[in-house]
């Protein structure tokens, strides 16, 4: 030990497969108008039947892996009357590496799907959920599917797929020659509302006799307000409300010659949890429990009821085959909150079509469909405004025009730091800028998606305020007329600047200038005038970016300390951390800054918040506290050992902590929402018995022994330093607050 300061099952490819999406938010980001076909377009060789037909490079919200992240993904479909071995075939994003990441013995069954998540975690493990050992590049790379041989490719996306959209897919575009609905929206059903479980579990099977069972439609709904109004179904209000949680649905339809169709998609909106059954066969669930029963209910309520009509697919194309002439049952145990919850909807269609992959025409989806059929998508994206200004620093007011070369197209902004949607203002002339400010906007194309969104940060800076010079850097932080920076996350645009020849000076170019977003931090200096933030430097509103100011390892995640009434010498924490650092122990490098912070307004002399330090955040990385990466998955030796970090302070919000070795800990890295996961229960195990035996050593008699019993635990030479360093300083927090500790891999 140191001292510093998915869908429920994994598919291989052989069953239905139930992927829990969660409802997009249609967030744009860049991407080129109008790329040539050849740019963008997949070439597909020879008879194939193998395709990769969707992928998602910027995962931001859409569905997560069974690690709980929201992991890029790769679809492959097999649009052929037979299953194929994926044994040896591989994903490539370099074509210089075509086996760059190979299938284990997976099989695909004809007509089905296979998820492969492009995570970089690189597991391989047959019946288990797959995970490349590269992830895909959102600015837009190559990528290709290969036999085994490693040189006949059945996908490729060359010479790159365009720069992809936050939770919008790509992919190849699918026709539909044909379709059939086998259940509508108003299909003939019955409900039973349970409120026993004398039915058992018998009820999702063909021959069940549900006669005295109430008719109604194969949608079922009920809402005390009206956003389930418009939705076409039974009302089961007063069947269901205050009565029970549950509702067992029961669909007959008659199955009849198929044999012209290869899809089968099962199209579902449901509030708040469901379990879907076919001729007595589980097909999927979400958000339901593991052995549901007649009185169950959804473990957490959706989002909300908008979220609810949102449609999910379920892929049953590889239950063409089964699908019985005569009548066939489909199945669905809707569960609401609570009984009492004001509003229920379970509503399902059964669609058989035949379909055929458009194997070089690419589409953009913005309601992807992993695991499932292609949906329309769209054959490009409206083209993002142009700006006429550069984002910067002024020392005028900005009269900033937009434009697009597009005759159709509609710009619409905000300035407000939301994003741009159809109900924002419409640009129609030059836009006066005289304070600082974060204009956001797009366009709008009849037949396209909407554009990315383009954003330009201007800062205004006043006349008494220009001829302020330094010989520490600047730094300006503006929150566009936010005012204080409260604890939750505030957009901002911050603006360094270095000396130049033993100087800084405010009215030169900055050296970086760059995107953030901001939080109050500090339980202590809670309160102070002079705020202490936490700083995360971004791209954009989903995209970190690293920096590298005073010439420190780039990185994303930065600390504006404030010392004030702890430190007024300003430089008692920089200076024990640059001792430690000289002594070869990690402390987080630091530099002594003059700060700006503007609240409202353009930035003067009135917003100045005197010397600050700029300095790193405490974070796993090669560059701050180097310990290894812990996956959910690492969960065995020697993976599990390592790396943890953790510290004795007080909680940050929402957490709660644990407690290990006599002492009251919280987590670190892990996060405690993610060591909180259950795939992660045996991480937590292994850290807290680690220091239970550490705490336990403590007392022997081998003690005072260099080599006794304790030392197995800790690197006793960094320790000895650690005090040394807190004895230097009377440091009052030592061991009791802010103390950061961690275990590496195989490491004490």
């Amino acid at each position: 030990m140191f001292y510093a300061s998915i869908p429920d099952r994994p598919s291989t490819g052989d069953e239905a497969v139930w992927l829990p999406l969660v409802p997009m938010r249609r967030r744009l980001l860049s991407v080129a108008v109008f790329w040539m076909l050849v740019a963008m377009s997949p070439s597909s060789h020879g008879q194939n039947t193998l395709y990769l037909t969707e992928f998602m490079a910027a995962n931001e919200t859409s569905f997560k892996d069974p690690d709980g992240e929201f992991s890029d993904w790769i679809e492959i479909h097999n649009a052929g009357p037979s299953p194929v071995m994926l044994e040896g075939y591989s994903l490539t994003d370099d074509l210089a590496d075509p086996g760059k990441w190979r299938f284990p013995a997976t099989n695909i069954a004809s007509r089905g799907y296979l998820i492969v998540f492009a995570s970089g975690k690189d597991r391989r493990l047959p019946g288990q959920a797959l995970h490349t050992n590269f992830k895909l590049d959102r600015d837009g790379e190559y990528l290709a599917l290969l036999k085994p041989d490693g040189v006949s490719v059945l996908t490729e996306y060359r010479p790159t797929f365009p720069p992809q959209q936050p939770d919008v897919s790509f992919g190849l575009a699918v026709e539909t020659e044909a379709s059939k609905a086998l259940v509508a929206l108003e299909t003939p059903a019955r409900v039973l509302i349970p409120i026993n479980d004398t039915v058992g579990s018998q009820w999702v099977q063909k021959d069940f006799d549900d006669s005295a069972w109430t008719p109604v439609t194969s949608t079922i709904k009920y809402d005390t307000g009206t956003t389930f109004d418009p939705v076409p179904g039974t009302d089961i209000q007063s069947l269901m409300l205050t009565k029970g949680s549950s509702a067992y649905l029961r669909i007959s339809f008659e199955g009849g010659d198929l044999s012209a169709f290869n899809d089968l998609q099962l199209t579902l909106r449901y509030d708040d949890g469901i379990v879907a059954y076919f001729n007595g066969e589980e097909i999927g669930r979400r958000n339901a429990p593991a052995l549901p029963a007649w009185n169950s209910v959804a473990p957490i309520a959706r989002l909300n009821n908008a979220v609810a009509l949102v449609p999910e697919f379920i892929s049953l194309s590889t239950k063409l085959s089964t699908i019985q002439q005569g009548s066939n049952i489909l199945a669905f145990h809707g569960l609401n909150k609570t009984k009492f919850d004001p509003d229920f909807l379970l509503s399902t269609e059964l669609i058989a079509s035949r379909r055929r992959v458009l194997a070089d025409v690419t589409r953009f989806f913005s309601s992807p469909t992993p695991a499932t059929a292609n949906s329309p998508g769209s054959p490009d994206q409206a083209e993002s405004p142009r700006f006429s200004i550069q984002s910067g620093v002024y020392t005028n007011q900005l009269r900033l025009s937009l434009s697009v070369t597009s005759a159709n197209a509609v710009i619409r902004y905000t300035l407000d730091r939301k994003e741009p949607t159809l109900a924002s203002p419409v640009y129609s002339q030059p836009i006066e800028i005289t304070n600082s400010t974060l204009i956001r906007a797009r366009s709008f194309d009849p037949g396209f998606l909407p554009s990315p969104v383009a954003a330009g940060t201007y800062v205004i800076l006043t006349p008494d305020v220009l001829n302020f010079t330094s010989d520490l850097p600047i730094v300006l932080v503006d929150n566009f007329g936010a005012r204080s920076v409260p604890e939750a996350l505030q957009q901002a645009v911050i603006a360094i600047y270095e000396p130049v020849y033993g100087r800084s000076s405010i009215v030169s170019a900055p050296d970086i200038l760059t995107r953030a977003t901001l939080k109050d931090r500090g339980s202590s200096t809670a309160g102070q005038p002079k705020q202490n933030l936490a700083v995360e430097t971004i791209e954009d509103e989903t995209r970190a970016r690293n920096i590298a100011p005073f010439g420190m390892p780039a990185e994303s995640d930065w600390i504006l300390y404030a010392p004030l009434e702890w430190d007024r010498a300003l430089f008692r924490n920089p200076f024990i951390y640059q001792l430690s650092n000289e002594m070869g122990r990690y402390a987080v490098r630091t530099r002594l800054v003059e700060v700006f912070l503007n609240g409202s307004g353009p930035l003067g002399r009135d917003d100045y918040n005197g010397v600050y330090v700029w300095m790193e955040k405490l974070k796993q990385g090669p560059d701050r506290i180097n310990v290894a990466a812990l996956e959910p998955g690492d969960t065995k030796a020697p993976e599990v050992t390592g790396g943890y970090i953790f510290k004795i302070d007080r909680p940050d919000p929402a957490d709660t902590g644990f407690s290990a070795g006599g002492q009251e800990l919280k987590w670190v890295y892990p996060k405690e929402e993610e060591i909180k996961q259950p795939q992660r229960a045996p991480q937590s195990a292994y850290l807290t018995g680690y220091l239970n035996s550490f705490a336990a050593a403590l007392p022997t008699q081998t003690f005072p022994s260099r080599s006794g019993n304790y030392a197995q635990f800790m690197d006793v030479d960094a320790t000895i330093d650690f005090h040394i360093l807190n004895l230097l300083s009377l440091n009052v927090d030592a061991l009791v607050l802010s103390t950061f500790l961690y275990k590496d891999r195989n490491a004490p």
